[in-house]
């Protein structure tokens, strides 16, 4: 069976209730660190897989996985996958709202790497730089790798800017050898 359009259905038909219920920043929140923990822990989505636990026990599961307790849209859409016998879905529906979400708030995802560890203010300031350029907000996944020995290089959508200095060396390598 194809996933696709059962994740998606079921994606719409959370963020329709959680924008209804004015909660779709929580929501997002809480689906955001909901999918991130089932693609980090497998034995968590092998337990939604599995047969033998009962519904109680995986809602049970993904409630403390989730920190200890859902939003109360979240907790009655879990219901109702659960009780439509949907959870082997819920990381792809989780990965569809997340989608969703994104584009109804024009929220742009982009991969930030430096040679050290940013400081809160320039990374801010960095946000705030990409978010006006590309006039919506940005969330950036980051990474450290000294091997660019110095500057940036980000990754927006199919967009990549280098601004590393292993990357201008590179590019004045290339001059230099035509």
């Amino acid at each position: 069976m194809y996933i696709g359009p059962i994740a998606k259905r079921y994606a719409k038909a959370l963020l329709a209730y959680a924008i209804e219920c004015k909660a779709e920043a929580e929501v997002y929140e809480q689906a955001f660190s909901l999918c991130r923990t089932l693609m980090q822990v497998k034995e968590l989505q092998r337990a939604m897989l599995n047969p033998v636990l009962d519904r109680t026990a995986k809602v049970n599961l993904l409630r403390t996985a989730s920190g200890g307790a859902f939003h109360p849209v979240c907790e009655r859409f879990i219901g109702l996958l659960f009780q439509q016998r949907r959870e082997r879905y819920l990381l792809f529906i989780l990965a569809s709202f997340i989608s969703l979400y994104r584009r109804e708030k024009e929220i742009y995802v982009g991969q930030l790497t430096t040679a050290v560890p940013l400081d809160k203010a320039t990374e801010e300031h960095l946000r705030t730089m990409v978010a006006q350029a590309v006039k919506g907000t940005v969330e950036f996944d980051l990474s450290v790798d000294e091997e660019i020995l110095g500057g940036f290089i980000l990754q927006l959508d199919n967009q990549r800017m280098d601004a590393s200095v292993k990357g201008q060396l590179r590019q004045l390598r290339a001059e230099l050898l035509r």
